[in-house]
């Protein structure tokens, strides 16, 4: 019984129509059966990305989808690669050593042999390198900027909390040996100011003291603003270690899917070149 309280209670905002055949038909929350347009509050939205929270991907950092983003593949299609986990594809260029195979790097003189091993993340990172013909070849970021945020699935949390997961910067080992030992403001104003004898009235109150900083909506709206868009990346990356075969299968099969288009349109660039 204390259960069943417990999810009607965090169900509150959806419970009176979720399971309903036609949801949210009768109410100007949307445009009708057609779904085009819709509005919803905050703590619906909340509640329904809580449900749907094992669906999206925990990963917001775009740096954990390096080489395997849609300018890599890009890539590995123009020169017939293959992304270890990845789709393959139909080369987009044929017969493109046909002109020179007589002619290789051992009897050209500018012509620079490499005896190590070339990885295929080295071709797609750095393709005007490590390939003889890159064409139509599309440079991906090296990096992206850090993204620290952390989901939390505690409701009890404050939304602005210090998480263990984040490690303290220290400021131990980063002065310099041979920084001054009197600061900058203290060559500009005199060792000992006369700052620490200003006091501030006590009347003057700190701006916005009055207003709270969080209530209970803080985390959930946090949330969804990482949540834009839903449901788009989570079968754009690499497959989870220690799965079945047919689930690294369909992965790829997905992913040769969502990259279809672009199969598409660089099969017509490549009909028009050859006209």
């Amino acid at each position: 019984m204390v259960l069943v309280c417990l999810v009607v209670v965090e169900d509150s905002a959806i419970i009176d129509w979720f399971y309903d055949p036609q949801l949210l038909v009768d109410i100007p929350a949307v445009n009708g059966p057609s779904y085009c347009y819709w509005q919803l509050t905050l703590p619906v939205m909340a509640n329904l990305y809580c449900l749907g929270r094992t669906l999206l991907s925990d990963q917001p950092d775009s740096n954990t989808s390096y080489l395997f983003d849609k300018k890599s593949f890009f890539i590995v299609k123009v020169f017939n690669l293959v992304i270890p986990g990845g789709p393959k594809f139909e080369p987009l260029y044929h017969d493109m050593d046909a002109f020179d195979k007589d002619w290789n790097k051992f009897n050209d003189v500018n012509k620079v042999i490499i005896h190590q091993q070339i990885y295929t993340k080295y071709k797609v990172t750095f393709p005007h390198l490590y390939n003889s013909l890159p064409h139509s070849v599309h440079l991906s970021p090296y990096h992206a900027p850090k993204n620290v945020y952390i989901h939390t699935d505690d409701p009890s949390l404050p939304a602005f909390y210090f998480d263990p997961l984040i490690n303290p910067i220290s400021l131990h080992g980063t002065t310099p040996k041979n920084a001054l030992l009197v600061s900058h403001e203290d060559l500009i104003f005199g060792l000992n100011g006369t700052d620490n004898d200003f006091e501030l009235p006590d009347d003057v109150q700190p701006f916005l003291e009055d207003k709270p900083l969080e209530n209970n909506l803080t985390a959930d709206g946090i949330a969804l603003w990482w949540d834009i868009p839903l449901v788009k990346n989570w079968y754009l990356e690499h497959c989870p270690p220690n799965q079945p075969v047919k689930v690294h299968v369909l992965l790829q099969l997905i992913s040769d899917l969502s990259y279809l288009w672009f199969t598409l349109y660089y099969t017509m660039i490549a009909i028009t070149i050859t006209r």
